[in-house]
């Protein structure tokens, strides 16, 4: 059974149907699609993905692509056309085009399109632009080209925690196989990756989505391609996870991001696969005592409500506050993709919960399935598509602090707190009285004169500091002190010392703000706890 209303954030399955169905998506062809990051950096080559899913059933000749760029606000466009005569008839086809200088000559906006010319078996030739999704708007790829890295401050490293590979696949959906997923966040200016497919996902055989596999073999296939890739690409830290489908205290099905555990956890509540049967196959105690001490849960986009189709056909609901009285999950990936009103209920959420004395952490994930620069997907299974661009890989980010760029030393920053999320700048803060230096996530006790240090970093691309506000979680008080900063104008780095009586504080935390051609970007930080009472000022 699948709800008629699921939206997927990930490349849409077009050839799975039932006999009983008419669908308006299915063609004798199989899914081709052109995708590319959404900004990269000047003078560094771009990766432009072809891929091909399905030609085993449907196999087919690629004969050309051209390749043309046109500069926004510009009346030059730049070609490149490619003869290529490749015959492809597997599961799923992969090929990189690189899009050098002469295509990309300075930095800006640019708009790219790309037209494939395909023969299919009974001789057709076909032109397609962009992919071949039928009912779908084909609008050029948007690409934009920074002058400057994402912004940086001294062992700080941005990545993205909730991405999903071509290792999630069934009957509505699909994502880009795990090297070109790499490739695209290193042309983004991201460090690290946590791989998340979901549990229903993981335990079919390698090659039918229909199918359980008591051996396992699909996720063993991930494990050793994603060791496999680290590598490929040492300078990059991938962290191999799971999206696990578990029971919430209501016994409702709800996503829980398990990190960094080689052992598989069951999960297929929400997997349309049986008819019928809704029920979580762990409910979250169960799947917590089963984690290995290598492993870190994460509440996966915790206030983001299913429609009422998936309430009720796969029994999905939300994360409650029962759920995070066990200690093993201390962490909530509240910024999920965009800053919508799931993620300002996640936020109400996370508040609340440290208002309760509960150290509990954010970090921020796009859950990109595939789609690095457009949002192509079914929004009514048999019936049309959706496209939007959100949801894109790395459009929203989590920012580690760590002494190294490690997959041990990112996992110690996850369990520590010691993260920000963003859309785009970098803000941290710190507290010192000459004994006592706390960062974020830190935990300690300081005197009550110490000062608060505010590093925050942009660029062109993310605009000029627009305002910064210290939040502070005083006892006895229900909901938090807001404190603005004063800032000065047009600045787009900033070191700011705070002198402010921390006396009563139990933690405190900081968001700020820059705006750039109309549009906010923000960086929200974990809070700074202070563990006990103050006995006078240093």
């Amino acid at each position: 059974v699948l709800s008629l209303t699921l939206l997927l954030p990930a490349y849409a399955e077009i050839h799975f149907r039932y006999r009983a169905i008419f669908s308006r998506l299915f063609q004798r062809e199989p899914e081709i699609i052109f995708d590319l990051p959404f900004r990269a950096r000047f003078g560094e080559p771009v990766p432009l993905f072809l891929f091909v899913k399905d030609a085993h059933l449907f196999p087919v000749q690629i004969q050309e692509v051209l390749i043309q760029v046109q500069k926004e606000a510009s009346q030059r466009t730049f070609e490149k056309k490619l003869t290529l005569a490749i015959a492809i008839n597997t599961l799923f086809f992969s090929r990189t085009f690189w899009l050098e200088s002469d295509l990309l000559p300075e930095p800006g906006q640019y708009r790219i399109t790309v037209q494939l010319v395909y023969r299919l078996p009974n001789g057709k030739q076909k032109t397609i632009r962009q992919d071949n999704y039928s009912s779908l708007p084909h609008p050029p790829f948007e690409l934009s080209l920074s002058p400057t890295p994402l912004p940086r401050l001294p062992d700080w490293y941005w990545g993205d925690l909730h991405v999903h590979s071509h290792y999630t696949a069934d009957q509505v959906e699909f994502g880009a196989p795990v090297r070109e997923t790499v490739q695209a966040a290193r042309a983004l200016g991201l460090d690290f990756l946590a791989l998340t497919d979901h549990s229903y996902d993981l335990d079919d055989l390698p090659d039918n989505f229909l199918k359980n596999d008591p051996e396992l073999r699909k996720w063993q296939n991930f494990q050793e391609e994603v060791a496999k890739i680290q590598q490929e690409f040492p300078d990059f830290v991938l962290i191999p996870g799971e999206e696990v489908s578990v029971g919430n205290a209501r016994g409702e099905n709800v996503h829980c991001l398990v990190l960094n555990d080689p052992l598989f956890h069951p999960g297929e509540g929400d997997g349309a696969e049986r008819l019928f049967q809704n029920r979580p196959t762990l409910l979250l105690p169960d799947l917590l005592a089963r984690l290995s001490e290598s492993a870190l849960a994460v509440a996966a986009h915790p206030k983001e409500a299913p429609p009422l189709s998936q309430r009720l056909i796969l029994r999905r609901g939300v994360w409650q506050e029962d759920d995070l009285q066990d200690a093993r999950i201390r962490t909530l990936q509240i910024l999920n993709g965009r800053a919508n009103r799931a993620y300002q209920r996640g936020r109400q959420f996370w508040i609340a919960l440290l208002r309760q004395g509960k150290q509990v952490g954010i970090v921020a994930g796009s859950d990109a399935h595939g789609n690095f620069n457009c949002f192509r997907q079914i929004r009514i299974p048999f019936l049309n598509f959706s496209f939007h661009r959100f949801h894109l890989l790395g459009e929203v980010r989590t920012a580690l602090h760590s002494p190294e760029r490690s997959l041990a030393g990112f996992l110690h920053s996850l369990q520590t707190h010691h993260a920000v999320i963003s859309d785009g700048p970098l803000a941290v803060l710190a507290l010192s009285d000459g004994r006592t230096h706390l960062r974020v996530g830190s935990r300690g006790n300081i005197s009550a004169g110490a000062r608060v240090r505010i590093q925050a970093e942009s660029t062109e691309e993310f605009g000029k500091w627009e305002r910064l506000r210290l939040y502070l979680g005083r006892q006895n008080l229900n909901k938090e002190q807001i404190m603005p900063i004063k800032i000065p104008v047009g600045k787009s780095s900033l070191q700011l010392n705070v002198e402010l009586n921390l006396e009563g504080v139990e933690y405190l935390r900081l968001e700020a703000f820059t705006k750039s051609a109309g549009k906010e970007y923000f960086c929200v930080t974990n809070p700074i706890w202070i563990e006990t009472n103050f006995r006078g000022k240093h």
